[in-house]
């Protein structure tokens, strides 16, 4: 946090400091996360999982299958070869809420807002103290006003990549 305030006051880049759109969002509080943020943060859960799940594609293929031969619940396992017996119920009893065709939309939802948000919300509140310990809380709040997340990634970590012919 402290180096992305620094940056900004110095208006130097940090060009190896490339942060998902989901974490921009989150320290300029710009608005809620969606589930396509997912693709940024872990691409491959986003193919797996929540695509798979979002289009349907269980039921395809040579041996095509329902929600409930999935047997999931309201409930995120997040490395269930390693650590079977991990579980965080994504709401209040979710354990012992099935998801089906109608809540699987929710479920996707609530599952990706808990891999973004939940489970980096420490990280997330420590990189803000890093930023307010350096940049007023006004001037922070007004840069949370007026920067987007895509400028934001600008002003930090400068262009991606330098067109010669410019």
């Amino acid at each position: 946090g402290k180096l992305i305030a620094l940056s900004l006051l110095h208006r130097e880049t940090l060009p190896a400091a490339r942060f998902t759109l989901a974490l921009r969002k989150m320290l300029l509080n710009a608005g809620p996360l969606t589930v396509e943020d997912m693709s940024s943060v872990d691409p491959e859960f986003y193919k797996h999982k929540v695509s798979y799940l979002l289009e349907g594609k269980y039921a395809e293929g040579e041996a095509p299958l329902t929600l409930a031969d999935l047997d999931l619940t309201f409930e995120d396992v997040p490395q269930p070869d390693v650590f079977p017996h991990t579980r965080h119920e994504l709401h209040p009893g979710g354990s012992q809420v099935s998801v089906t065709e109608e809540n699987k939309a929710h479920y996707v939802e609530l599952l990706c807002d808990t891999r973004m948000r939940g489970a980096v919300s420490q990280q997330v509140g420590a990189m803000m103290q890093g930023i307010r310990s350096i940049v007023m809380e006004d001037a922070w709040n007004q840069i949370q006003r007026v920067v987007t997340p895509s400028e934001l990634d600008l002003l930090v970590c400068g262009l991606q990549e330098v067109d010669l012919a410019d």
